[in-house]
């Protein structure tokens, strides 16, 4: 029946009716109630679904009665009874209606035997006599007509009640029988007959009523119990402990029950065998899943309509599923609630996966993360939730701005470089007598520039060591014994800026001192030494001897301008030149701003300008900063090292107008200032910091010489990519 197989059923059911005397019918029908299964007139098709306590019993999973009807195929008056059939998973698929012969039960109903002077009465819920004993067929399928008895009943319950229709009285008893499935007995007497032996006879035959009509309960019972509903708790207690993670439950041979159980356990035997292999894979393809994503920056998660987790993996350290299940993913480290509601909408309207980047601190820190939701449907379209991913690309931003920036200064020094080599070529045609000069003077001017330029692509245009500088340029004019060139001094770098100055101003003292000074005897040399000043500026000596006469050198010409030019204009230094007997003597001073030279444990440290790249860890607790900043990245990394080291943000300014207004406003300690803000210089807002006395730091990606007006050249300046440590040490030194 479970199965609403038509043969099988019918089958079944011509076994069990040949042992019911009363029994006339037995039947089931499906959901619809159509009848698939019939004792009698089989291949007709016959709808039960007008028969009211059949659907019942399937809608209220209860026994239900028809009370008195006559049957559809019989014309007979019967009493019928309605159960459902339960499937494996607890679905309702049918009901099975049984069908009784009335005068068959008012037979049985008499074999009890009741006292004389009283009645036994069995009527339905519209108070017709189904049955009565003494046997009368004229009452039977006629209702009772005694009002008192009529209003008890509907009344409900069980009781007794008087009527004075009758002559002397009539006394009756009444009782529901089955439950609430509408059916009652009776016992009806005179009043003059009733006695204590009456009232024993009537519990006794209420008794036997009760064990009669229960058979038809019991019958729809057993069909279920024993033929149905066994061998399925059976195999419903197998997937119950399937489902509890017995992979391993199987339904066996499942003796003693019939062909097509027989069946449905070889069915779930093969069902579990899939399973099992089935779920073998899933967990090997999980364990995959999940080595994939162990240790790598992707987030991977599930979440309701209201954006709260109910699923997460790998999320970003420190972190836990056990923290973020049932948090809206905007409340986790201070998400952009706004976003993240028009990016549900977006899925809802489009019902495709949305992305976009956001931002999330997580462990005090900011991320960047690249996240992508699709939505997920039930079967209806209607719209259950989002799947994410999110992929922390903090990294990948910060390089990409540091790529932009060395790509910006790769920019301007190519366009620096050019515009060097073409004021040499012009400057060179104007000064050479001859073609062979012009060539000689554009080539050695333009090596000293290239081996400049190697030194400081070694070292990633970080910084030249001035000792190699020196070496560099010189080494093609010492002799083997290496006594005609000489140098002497500390060890110490110079920034890109002064390497390139100092070896063109090198190159031409050189080149004039092979035509006219020191290096054109075999008696002459060079000697150039250099050391600090107590201002910190480096001095650097270049003293020739040996030489010819001087007043072979008698013109100044575009070396002599270079050497008394590059350095004073190019990093705001001096230049002595003179010509002595023997060769010339130049003094040059570099600024201590293009100089890095050791410190007391003799490692190298960078100059005032550059203070705190290399420093130890300082504290700014209280201290107010202004910034002004308009890069997302590095204000985000600039506002943790400000709070981690104990200060406080204002601002930020990412805009000309918002930091000019800040800072002629808000109350600050100091000033963190980028000198271009998307195109627009901040030296007004400088101005007038100076007008409130506020101290600030410039910062920039260019080369502080050129990109800052002289009038702040004496600021301090943080060059990008700046460390927090550098930035929280300036800071410290400007508010002491």
């Amino acid at each position: 029946m479970q199965a609403l197989d038509t043969t099988g059923c019918e089958d079944a059911i011509d076994a069990y009716t040949a042992h019911s005397v009363a029994l006339t019918q037995l039947l089931a029908v499906d959901m619809t109630g159509r009848v698939f299964c019939n004792q009698l007139n089989r291949g007709q098709s016959v709808d039960l679904s007008d028969r009211d306590y059949v659907m019942r019993s399937m809608s209220e999973r209860r026994l239900t009665t028809s009370g008195y009807i006559l049957g559809r195929q019989t014309q007979e008056p019967i009493l019928s009874f309605a159960y459902p059939i339960i499937g494996p998973e607890n679905e309702v698929r049918g009901a099975v209606i049984v069908a009784y012969d009335v005068l068959k039960v008012g037979l049985e109903l008499a074999a009890g035997r009741p006292p004389e002077n009283q009645a036994l009465l069995l009527v339905d819920a519209n108070l017709v006599r189904v049955a009565r004993v003494p046997s009368d067929p004229a009452l039977i399928g006629r209702p009772v007509d005694r009002e008192a008895l009529r209003g008890a009943i509907a009344a409900g319950g069980s009781g007794s009640v008087i009527s004075d229709e009758d002559a002397g009285g009539q006394f009756d008893a009444y009782a529901p029988v089955l439950g609430g499935t509408g059916l009652y007995a009776v016992v009806s007497t005179s009043e003059d007959a009733i006695t204590g032996a009456a009232e024993r006879l009537f519990w006794r035959n209420m008794i036997a009523v009760l064990l009669v009509f229960g058979t038809a309960g019991v019958a729809a019972l057993v069909i279920g119990n024993v033929s149905i509903r066994l061998p399925v708790l059976h195999l419903t207690r197998l997937t119950e402990a399937m489902a509890e993670g017995d992979l391993g439950a199987r339904a066996g041979e499942m003796r003693g029950s019939s062909p097509e159980h027989k069946r449905l356990g070889r069915s779930f035997n093969r069902m579990a065998e899939v399973v099992e292999q089935r779920t073998h894979q899933l967990r090997e393809s999980e364990s995959r899943f999940r080595l994939a994503l162990s240790g790598s920056p992707i987030f991977v998660f599930e979440c309701d309509r209201d954006l709260r987790l109910t699923w997460c993996f790998n999320p970003p350290p420190p972190l836990s599923r056990d923290s973020l299940i049932g948090t809206a993913i905007p409340d986790i480290g201070g998400g952009d609630a706004a976003r993240y509601r028009s990016l549900y909408r977006r899925a809802v309207a489009t019902r495709r996966s949305v992305g976009d980047e956001v931002v999330h601190h997580v462990a005090g820190r900011a991320r960047v993360f690249d996240l992508t939701l699709e939505p997920r449907f039930d079967d209806e379209g209607r719209m259950q939730g989002l799947s994410g991913v999110a992929v922390d690309v903090t990294e990948r931003k910060r390089a990409e701005e540091q790529l932009r920036l060395l790509a910006a200064e790769i920019d301007h020094r190519a366009k620096n470089i050019l515009a060097v080599v073409l004021s040499i070529i012009r400057q060179s045609a104007a000064n050479a007598r001859t073609v062979p000069d012009f060539l000689s003077a554009i080539d050695g001017r333009v090596a000293a520039m290239a081996r400049a330029h190697s030194l400081l692509s070694q070292s990633r245009w970080q910084s030249v060591e001035l000792r190699r500088l020196l070496e560099e340029e010189l080494a093609a004019y010492r002799r083997a014994e290496r006594s005609n060139v000489l140098l002497n001094g500390p060890e110490c770098m110079l920034t890109p800026k002064a390497a390139l100055a100092l070896s063109l101003t090198v190159h031409e003292l050189a080149t004039n001192a092979v035509k006219y000074g020191g290096l054109s005897s075999q008696s002459g040399g060079v000697h150039v030494s250099w050391a600090f000043e107590v201002n910190g500026d480096l001095v650097v000596e270049w003293s020739e001897h040996g030489g010819p006469p001087t007043s072979e050198v008698n013109r100044r010409g575009f070396g002599q301008k270079l050497i008394a030019r590059s350095l004073a204009m190019d990093l705001d230094g001096s230049v002595e030149h003179d010509i002595r007997p023997g060769g010339a003597y130049c003094r040059m001073v570099v600024p201590t701003s293009h100089v890095i030279r050791p410190n007391e444990k003799g490692e190298l440290e960078p100059s005032m300008s550059e203070a705190g790249l290399q420093s130890e860890e300082a504290s700014i607790e209280g201290v107010r900063v202004l910034v002004v900043e308009d890069s997302a990245l590095i204000l985000m990394e600039v506002e943790m090292a400000i709070e981690d080291a104990g200060g406080l943000v204002v601002g930020p300014a990412t805009r000309l107008a918002q930091a000019s207004e800040l800072a002629a406003s808000a109350e600050f300690d100091v000033a963190l200032l980028d000198v271009n803000l998307d195109g627009e210089l901040t030296y007004a807002v400088a101005d007038t910091l100076a007008r409130r006395s506020k101290p600030f730091v410039l910062a920039t990606g260019y080369d502080p010489q050129t990109s800052i007006v002289a009038e702040y050249r004496d600021r301090p300046v943080l060059r990008k990519p700046y460390t927090s440590e550098g930035l929280v040490r300036a800071i410290k030194e400007m508010v002491g």
